[in-house]
């Protein structure tokens, strides 16, 4: 059995994530469990040093908290957009901030994805599958990022909105 899960794992495609939350636990527990996922992790607790490890490592998904002191997670989406021009990175926000007005910020903000915690890892991790297969089969991932504009049609188990646009 070993085998077939070691394959499973060699044959999907990594994605090179930053997680981002002030809450250095929940940022780490994440960022563990994407790394058992089979992806390359970075985790920073604050919105400046999220900014300058992008321009470092150059994700290819960043995963933000929404609620965090100094640059809060719709400020680090929007100076990322304008920032990375060329290299704009998948952007998820992970909140406990649910309203319409958040999902209206989010979206404002460039925000490709707004998920519900504390539970959001399945969903999250359909999102990352998507991405990276998209990203394979073209070699470039800015051409499969999703549209700001049009709202998807994802469903979440628990009729909450989704927020993925």
């Amino acid at each position: 059995m070993g085998g077939q899960v070691d394959t499973l794992l060699q044959e999907r495609p990594a994605v090179r994530i930053l997680v981002v939350d002030d809450d250095r636990d929940l940022a780490e527990l994440l960022g563990r469990r994407l790394v058992l996922e089979g992806h390359d992790v970075d985790v920073c607790t604050d919105g400046w040093t999220a900014l300058e490890m992008a321009r470092l490592v150059h994700p290819d998904a960043v995963l933000t908290d929404l609620a965090m002191p100094g640059i809060d997670g719709w400020q680090l989406a929007s100076r990322l957009r304008e920032s990375l021009r060329s290299e704009v990175p998948l952007i998820v926000a992970i909140s406990a901030y649910q309203t319409g007005d958040d999902y209206g910020r989010s979206r404002s903000a460039g925000i490709d994805f707004h998920l519900a915690k504390p539970r959001y890892f399945d969903e999250l991790r359909r999102i990352l599958l998507r991405y990276a297969a998209a990203r394979q089969s073209s070699g470039t991932p800015d051409d499969h990022a999703p549209e700001h504009d049009a709202p998807s049609t994802d469903t979440h188990d628990n009729s909450e909105p989704q927020g993925a646009w």
